[in-house]
Order: structure tokens, then sequence, then C-alpha cells
């Protein structure tokens, strides 16, 4: 007996043994891409013309704790809406009973209304950046606005010392944080067509820290910064097309540089159309697996007759981006490469779309169709929220829908 159940047992390490190496190998072979979406509606706003409407077109949503907050954009009959902070709990996400709160700027020290604007968070606080309003440059200064989420208080701080061409920057810029460092992109139109890109950034909270900036090379188009991870990227804002992107590692280093990326070949991947009027916001699906998400827009293809209409895309994509180091996603890249498979680095892939039928409720509308000029932002690793925005009809919509990526 002893003998036989000596023998059952190494067969059982044997048969284990054998079962874990064809996982692993199956986990190496399976690309990482592509991956899959499904969206939910968590919200729709009745229409209005009126200036706290919902219904808004170049706004910003921030997403914070499990709510998200919405500000400023323009509204359905073209005029600004109010400079009041819409906040939505959702779904999923935040502990609260109170589902809508919305709430007005109030004192001497606010910022006016406005549109084009750039937001962020970090902390408890969201900070707000630029914008147009009525034509004309919503702040005259370079200054950041801040809004406590704790206690509905807006503050302003001053920013980076902008003079020069860099003042026609506004409307073309990033706020984001990393690493408890705050980021502001300018970029700015040299000789018509081609563009500097000028980084800003400081420490939060740090008394003795003061605005630092690098710049990175001229483009021929714009260039927008996006964190992922620990790492920066910044990349075109208008083109899926590029051959390059560069790379700050690490901001908090004390002299923090963007270093150049030459892409893989393309010639044998699809891509995704350019377009504008769209979003790209980074995902992680753990294990330091880290994307780009670009969002639906409206097609850059120039229009063969002068009266054709706007083609709006609907599609979704990803762009994989280099692992976390020692990370497990890192020795799968690793392993797929000595093995002659790629590891998908640098490479794009649509997203498949899977409707939820369930979602069709009364107004039988399962997906949001084609949008662009929404505001969107990452609930969490790998949860992103759309909101409002203009359909292909021209209408202005204000639906709120969560993507679910895996």
């Amino acid at each position: 007996m002893e003998v036989a159940a000596g023998l059952v047992a190494a067969e059982q390490i044997i048969s284990t043994t054998i079962e874990a190496a064809l996982v692993g190998g199956y986990a190496i072979a399976k690309p990482t891409q592509p991956l899959k979406a499904k969206y939910t509606r968590i919200a729709t706003s009745a229409h209005s013309d009126a200036a706290d409407s919902l219904e808004r077109s170049s706004h910003t949503v921030t997403v914070l704790h499990g709510k998200a907050y919405i500000f400023g954009g323009i509204t359905s009959d073209g005029d600004s809406a109010s400079n009041d902070i819409h906040i939505i709990s959702l779904p999923g996400f935040s502990g609260s009973t109170e589902d809508y709160k919305c709430v007005p700027a109030l004192g001497p020290d606010t910022p006016s209304p406005r549109a084009n604007h750039t937001a962020c968070a970090f902390g408890d606080d969201i900070y707000v950046f630029g914008g147009t309003t009525g034509g004309s440059w919503a702040d005259h200064d370079s200054c950041i606005w801040v809004f406590s989420t704790t206690n509905f208080q807006w503050r302003k701080l001053d920013g980076p010392s902008i003079s020069g061409e860099n003042e026609s920057a506004q409307v073309s810029h990033d706020l984001i944080t990393s690493n408890g460092v705050l980021l502001l992109r300018l970029t700015t139109t040299i000789k018509s067509s081609v563009t500097q890109t000028q980084v800003y950034f400081i420490r939060i909270g740090d008394p003795a820290s003061s605005w630092s900036s690098m710049s990175l090379p001229s483009s021929d188009v714009p260039l927008r910064i996006i964190t992922a991870g620990a790492a920066i990227y910044a990349l075109p804002t208008d083109t899926v097309k590029f051959s390059e992107v560069y790379l700050c590692p690490d901001i908090s280093v004390s002299d923090p540089t963007f270093i150049s990326i030459k892409l893989p070949s393309t010639t044998d991947t699809p891509l995704p159309q350019t377009r504008s009027g769209n979003q790209i916001v980074p995902i992680s699906t753990g294990h330091g697996r880290h994307y780009l998400t670009l969002l639906p827009g409206v097609s850059s293809k120039p229009k063969e007759t002068f009266s054709d209409t706007p083609s709006y895309l609907t599609d979704l994509w990803t762009l994989q981006l280099p692992s976390d180091s020692s990370s497990l996603t890192k020795i799968k890249d690793a392993t797929r490469e000595q093995i002659n498979l790629s590891s998908g680095e640098f490479t794009w892939s649509e997203i498949v779309i899977e409707a939820r039928m369930e979602e069709l409720g009364t107004e039988g509308k399962a997906l949001p169709g084609p949008l662009a000029h929404y505001a969107a932002d990452t609930v969490d690793g790998k949860t992103v929220l759309m909101w409002g925005g203009v359909d292909a009809t021209g209408e202005t919509v204000g639906d709120g829908w969560l993507i679910w990526l895996e």
C-alpha cells in the first residue's frame, strides 16, 4: 500500500508539473492584445439649453475617489456652461448615497466659465488650467485653479511664467500629475506649421519647490503628454502614424528628461484612423501591464468633396506600452522575444467591442454611437468614463458611459 501510494503521489506530481507547464506555455504563447470592451450607460441628461445642463462638449470630467467631477464646456445652444462643479457618484466605485450634487462657484476668487481647458486630480483636489470663453482666453495669466473635493472651495495658484509666443499656447495644453509632481504641457506654433512643446513641472505641496521646465524636440504636429504608471509619454495629438514617442521614465528624479524611442515598423500591423475631437487615456490591466487607449472621434481623412460631412468613428484601440520592470508581464514579454514571438510593445490593436443587450433599456441604446468633443478619464486601472460630446448629427449629448476593458 505504501509503495502504491508513493507511485500515485509521484504520478500526481508529474501530472501537475505537466499541466503547469502547459498552462504556462499557453499564457506565454497567447498574445496580450486585443482587449475586449463592454459599455454601460450610467446616466442620461434631459435636453436643456441652460448653462447648468449636463449636455455639453469641450468640457472636462475628472474622476476622484469613485466620483466624477464635470466642469466647463459648451452647451447645446453654443454658449458657455456655468462654472458650477457637477458631482456624480459612479455606481460600483463610490460608497456615497448621494447620486448627484451641483456645487456653485461661490466667493470672489473663482474660475470663470470656460471650454477647451484641461484638468487632473491629485490627493483630494482637482487642478484646472487654461481654456477659452467667448473667443478669448479664460485667464490672462498662467494661473492654475484648484478645487477641493472636501470643502468645495476654489483657490488660485501661480503657474509658470509664460510670455511671448507661449501665451498663445493656452488652448493646446495638458495638465497631469505623476509621483507627486504637477506637469503642464504647452504647445506653441512656430512658423505656421512647426510646433514647440514645453513641459513645466512643480512638486505639489512643497513650499520649496518652484516651476522648472524641459523642452521636447520641434514637431510638425502638437505633442500631448500622458502618464502611465511611473512613466510619462509624449506623442502626437492628432495622428497615430508616428515613428517615435518620447519617454520620461521618472519625473521625480533630480534632472528629469524625455528620451526618444523609435517605434517598430508597422507595415504589417493595422493602424487606427487618425482623428480629432478624441481622447487618449491610460489604462492598466494589472501585473505591470500598461496601455494607451484611443477613444472615438472625427476622422482626419480629407473630404473628397466640399459637401462631404465629417466621418465620425466609433472604434477603440490600444497601444501597448512597456511593462513595469520586474513584473510578471515583463517576464512574459522577455520570454516571448526569446522564442521569436513579438511582445506587442508599442503596437496598436483594435479593441473587440461587445454590446450588452441588457443595456438596451427603453431607448434601445446599448452603445454610445459616434461621438467627438466629449470628456473622458480613467476610473480605475481598466475602466474608463466618457461624458457628453457631440454626435454624428451635430447634436450635443449628455450621456455618461463606462467602458469596461479586459
